[in-house]
C-alpha cells in the first residue's frame, strides 16, 4: 500500500468531519456521531505517537562499573564530565537526561519504605559481621581485633547488606537528619550549565551531600546534543535495591533504542548474561547494540611484551568478536528467544570504545591537562606497546567514540523515524478501513433516502410509520430473549476466565534456585597443648534466589492474566452472531415482498444501534503488588533460609493476585448483566426510533421535493469523493 503521511491523512479527515457536520439533514446524526469518535480515536492514538517521535529514548544499561556515565559523556557530551561517576554502587541513581530550554533537574529521594528497607539491611551487615568475628574467635579459640577483622572481612558481607550499610555511614558522615527529606521531591534551576552542575553534584556526586538520600534524578540540560533525545542512564542491572532496580525496570520499558555496555576485559560473565534476560523487559525493546566498555583495560591484559599496538588491537577486539557470536547465535534462530536478545544478535559484531581514550584525546587536543588516572593509563600504553603515541587522531581510533555516535547513535535515529512511520501506518490504515465503512454507510442511506423521496407520498409514508411501530411490537419479547441467552452465554464464559486465571497461577510459580559451592582452607592446633598443626577444608553450599525474578513473576503473570480475561471479553458478545439472529429476527417481521420497506434501510437502523454495544476491559494495579515484595524482601537476591519465604510470599500473591481478579470478573458480571438489561429493554425503541425519525424526514422533504433531491444528489457525490479521497 502507498504511504500516507499520518498528518496529511489527519487533515483530510478533519475537513470531511466538518463537512459531514453541516450535512447533518441529509445524512443520519448517529452515524455523523460515529464517524467523529473514529476520528477522534484515530486522532488520540495519533498523538501518542507523534509525542513518542519528538524524542528517541535510549536506554544505557550494564553491571555497576561498567564505565556507564563515561560512555554517555563522550558519546553524548563530547568528553565532558556531564554525568559524574557514582562512588559506590548504591549511590548511583537512575538518571533520566533530556533537552531543556534551562538547566533543570527533578531529585527524587528514597520514601520512608525504602529507608526502613535500607536501615534493615544496614543493621544485617553489622550482624553478619558480628556472627562472623564470633565463630572465627570460637574456631581459633583466642581474642582478636574486631576493627583489624571488620576490615579484613569487609568483602565478605553480601553485597545488599554491605551497600546499605555505606549509605548509613555517608548519612552519619554528612550529618543529614533523614526525614527532612525522605519522601521529598527537589527541584533546582539555573541558566549556566557550570553553575549548574556544580549544585547538581550536591545530589549525584561522588562528594554530594545529599547523594545517599537520592533514588533517581531526572535532568534538562540546554545542551543542542540532546535534542529529540532522552538518555536514561541507569543504576547497573546488580542494583543492589529492588526498588530502584523496578524504577529502572519500568524506565526502560519506555526506551526505543538499548546499548548494553560489557566490561571488555572480563566481557560477557555468565553473571551479565543472567541480568540482561531477567532485567530487561522481554518483548518492548526491538533495538539493542552491545558496547565493549573500557576496551582501554582490555588491551593491556595482552600479555606479549611490547607488542605492536595495531596486533594488540585486533588481537583484543577479536577476542571480544568470538565470545560474542558464540554466546549470541543460539538466539538468531530462536523464536521464543526474548526480543533485546535477538535485536544484540542481528546487531554484532560489539562496539568496542573507551571513553577514557576518548576523553584523554580531547584533552590533548584542546591543551587541557590529564588527570592522574588519564596519565597513568596513556603511561602503560606507551610502555607495553610499539608505536602507540599520544596523538588525538591515534587514541580517537582506539577510542571509537567517532563511528559509535556516527554509524550506530545515527543509524537508529533513523530507524527510530521508520518504526513510528510503520506504526502509524499501520492505525492509518486500520482506522481508514472503519471511515470508509462508515462512509459507505451513509452513502447506502442517501440513495435510500433518494429512492423513498423520488416514489413516495405523505400518506404512503404515514402508514409505513404506524406499520413499524405494529411490527417491532410483535417481536419485543423475541429480541428480549436474544439479550437474555447472551447475557447467560457471559456468564459461562467469565465463570470459565476465572477457572483460567487460577489455573494460570501454576505457569509463574516457582523460584529459579542457584547453587554456589565455595571452599577455604585453613590451619588449626591439635593434640597435647596445641603442639601439633593440621591442615582443613571447609566447604559451602550457599543457595541464592533473585527476588527480581518474583516481581517478574508477578507481573507476568498479571499481564498473562489481563490477555487471557481481555481476549476472552471479545467473546463475550459475538457481534456478527448478534446481528445476524436479531437481524432475522427483525427482517422477518417485515414485509420486504412489498416495497413498503427495504432490507438495507432496516440492516443500517440495526447496525447503528448494536454498534453502541460495548464491554470495558479490566484494568489491574501492577504497583501494590510490587510494593508487597520490596516492602518484605528489601534485597536484590535471598539466600537460604530466606528462599522459601520467598517462594511462599510469591504463591501467597499469585492467589492474592487471582482472588483480585476474579473479584473484578464478577463485577464485570453485575455490569454485563446491566448492560443487557438496558439493551433488552431499549433496543427495539431504538430501532423504532431511527426507523421513524428517517420517515418522518422524508415527509418533511417532499415539501420542497426538487430542492431535497438535488440535496441528496450533492451529497451523494461528495461522499464518493470522500471514499476516493480515503481509498
Amino acid at each position: 500500500m502507498k504511504s500516507i503521511d499520518s498528518k496529511e491523512f489527519l487533515q483530510k479527515i478533519q475537513q470531511i468531519k466538518t463537512s459531514l457536520e453541516q450535512s447533518k439533514p441529509y445524512i443520519l446524526e448517529a452515524q455523523v456521531v460515529e464517524f467523529q469518535n473514529s476520528v477522534k480515536k484515530l486522532q488520540n492514538n495519533l498523538d501518542d505517537i507523534i509525542e513518542t517521535e519528538r524524542s528517541l529514548q535510549i536506554g544505557i544499561i550494564g553491571e555497576v562499573k561498567a564505565g556507564k556515565s563515561s560512555f554517555i559523556n563522550s558519546l553524548i557530551f563530547n568528553g565532558k564530565e556531564i554525568l559524574p561517576k557514582a562512588p559506590t554502587p548504591m549511590t548511583a541513581a537512575l538518571t533520566k537526561i533530556s533537552y531543556g530550554e534551562q538547566f533543570e533537574a527533578k531529585i527524587v529521594f528514597y520514601d520512608e519504605d525504602d529507608w526502613r528497607i535500607i536501615e534493615a539491611n544496614a543493621e544485617r551487615a553489622d550482624r553478619f559481621l558480628i556472627d562472623l568475628f564470633q565463630k572465627e574467635q570460637e574456631k581459633l579459640g583466642r581474642q582478636i581485633d574486631f576493627n583489624r577483622f571488620k576490615l579484613a572481612k569487609k568483602d565478605a558481607v553480601p553485597k545488599e547488606y554491605a551497600g546499605c550499610k555505606e549509605l548509613i555511614e555517608m548519612i552519619d558522615k554528612n550529618q543529614l537528619v533523614v526525614q527532612q527529606h525522605i519522601g521529598q521531591t527537589k527541584r533546582i534551576q539555573a541558566h549556566e550549565q557550570e553553575q549548574f552542575i556544580d549544585e547538581l553534584n550536591q545530589y549525584v556526586g561522588s562528594g554530594g551531600l545529599y547523594t545517599p538520600l537520592v533514588k533517581y534524578t531526572d535532568i534538562k540540560l540546554n545542551n543542542e546534543a540532546l535534542r529529540n533525545i532522552e538518555i536514561v542512564d541507569t543504576p547497573g542491572m546488580n542494583d543492589p535495591i529492588v526498588s530502584r532496580t523496578i524504577v529502572t525496570s519500568d524506565f526502560l520499558m519506555s526506551c526505543d533504542v538499548v546499548f548494553f555496555l560489557s566490561y571488555a576485559g572480563q566481557f560477557l560473565t555468565q553473571e551479565e548474561m543472567a541480568l540482561l534476560t531477567r532485567s530487561l523487559p522481554e518483548n518492548s525493546i526491538g533495538h539493542a547494540y552491545l558496547i565493549a566498555s573500557k576496551f582501554d583495560s582490555a588491551i593491556l591484559d595482552y600479555s606479549k611484551p611490547l607488542a605492536p599496538i595495531t596486533k594488540a588491537v585486533n588481537h583484543t577486539m577479536n577476542n571480544i568478536t568470538n565470545q560474542a557470536e558464540n554466546i549470541f547465535k543460539e538466539y538468531r534462530m530462536d523464536p521464543n528467544a526474548p526480543l533485546v536478545l535477538k535485536s544484540i544478535a542481528g546487531h554484532l559484531p560489539p562496539h568496542c570504545s573507551s571513553g577514557l581514550l576518548f576523553t584523554c584525546a580531547m584533552k590533548i587536543h584542546t591543551g587541557l591537562t590529564l588527570n592522574e588516572d588519564e596519565e597513568h593509563i596513556l603511561s602503560k600504553f606507551e610502555s607495553r606497546f610499539e608505536g602507540f603515541t599520544r596523538s588525538p587522531k591515534e587514541l580517537m581510533r582506539l577510542a571509537n567514540i567517532l563511528p559509535l555516535r556516527q554509524k550506530v547513535l545515527g543509524k537508529v535515529k533513523e530507524e527510530k523515524n521508520e518504526i513510528i512511520q510503520e506504526r502509524a501506518q499501520k492505525i492509518v490504515i486500520d482506522q481508514n478501513i472503519e471511515l470508509l465503512r462508515l462512509l459507505r454507510h451513509m452513502e447506502e442511506q442517501a440513495r435510500s433516502d433518494r429512492e423513498d423521496l423520488l416514489y413516495s407520498d405523505v400518506a404512503g409514508l404515514q402508514t409505513k410509520v404506524e406499520q413499524i411501530s405494529e411490527k417491532l411490537g410483535k417481536i419485543r419479547k423475541n429480541v428480549s430473549g436474544i439479550f437474555t441467552n447472551s447475557h447467560l452465554k457471559a456468564a459461562r464464559i467469565l465463570h470459565d476466565i476465572k477457572i483460567d486465571v487460577e489455573k494460570e497461577i501454576n505457569n509463574h510459580s516457582g523460584v529459579k534456585v542457584e547453587e554456589n559451592i565455595s571452599h577455604s582452607s585453613g590451619t588449626r592446633r591439635t593434640g597435647f597443648l596445641g603442639l601439633n598443626k593440621e591442615g582443613y577444608t571447609v566447604t559451602t553450599t550457599t543457595y541464592t534466589a533473585q527476588v527480581t525474578e518474583v516481581v517478574s513473576s508477578i507481573r507476568k503473570y498479571v499481564t498473562r492474566s489481563k490477555e487471557m480475561i481481555n481476549n476472552e471479553f471479545k467473546r463475550l458478545f459475538d457481534i456478527q452472531e448478534l446481528k445476524k439472529e436479531i437481524s432475522e429476527e427483525v427482517i422477518g417481521a417485515f414485509d420486504l415482498v412489498s416495497n413498503e420497506f427495504n432490507e438495507g434501510e432496516i440492516k443500517r437502523a440495526l447496525e447503528i444501534a448494536l454498534n453502541r454495544l460495548s464491554v470495558q476491559e479490566i484494568v489491574i494495579n501492577q504497583e501494590k503488588y510490587d510494593k508487597k515484595i520490596t516492602s518484605k524482601f528489601s534485597q536484590a537476591s535471598v539466600k537460604n533460609d530466606q528462599i522459601a519465604e520467598l517462594q511462599l510470599e510469591q504463591e501467597r500473591l499469585l492467589v492474592e493476585v487471582a482472588q483480585d481478579i476474579n473479584n473484578e470478573i464478577s463485577n464485570k458480571m453485575y455490569d454485563i448483566e446491566f448492560t443487557l438489561e438496558k439493551y433488552a429493554a431499549n433496543f427495539i425503541d431504538d430501532i423504532e426510533q431511527q426507523l421513524i425519525t428517517n420517515t418522518n424526514k422524508i415527509k418533511a422533504m417532499l415539501e420542497d421535493k426538487e430542492s431535497n433531491l438535488k440535496q441528496l444528489d450533492a451529497v451523494i457525490t461528495q461522499l464518493n469523493q470522500y471514499k476516493k479521497l480515503l481509498s
